[in-house]
């Protein structure tokens, strides 16, 4: 399925605060309906640092549909953190982030909810150290 870049659609469905990590972290699950993309291209900006000193997601899964059950790691992509053209819903971990700021994004900023706590159909969402 072709997305046209001008017009992806994003939904931001949670943010949600990671207790187990040993550092500020939340889990992070999106809805993206666009062309393929490098999840590593979702990142936040922080002030008085290189772009290339900025987070970016980890241990990324695609969930399906209804975002109770995974259906890839990022390694099992034919090509690793390479999401395919069309619609994906898209979790992953990420650390130190300002939940006051937006993430950047290839389509823009996209604003982050209120965190809240993990729904229980994400228990199938393990955190590893990086």
């Amino acid at each position: 399925m072709a997305v046209s870049d001008a017009h992806p659609e994003v939904e931001m469905i949670g943010v949600h605060p990671v207790d187990e990590a040993p550092g500020p972290c939340h889990l992070i699950e999106m809805m993206i309906t666009a062309e393929g993309f490098n999840v590593s291209d979702i990142t936040q900006a922080q002030e008085g640092e290189p772009r290339s000193n900025w987070q970016v997601p980890w241990d990324e899964k695609v969930l399906d549909d209804p975002g109770e059950r995974v259906v890839a790691n990022s390694w099992d992509l034919p090509s690793p953190g390479e999401i395919p053209d069309g619609k994906t819903r898209l979790v992953f971990f990420f650390h130190h982030l300002d939940p006051s700021s937006p993430l950047t994004t290839p389509w823009g900023e996209i604003t982050l909810p209120d965190p809240t706590p993990r729904p229980g159909r994400l228990a199938i969402i393990d955190y590893e150290e990086p």
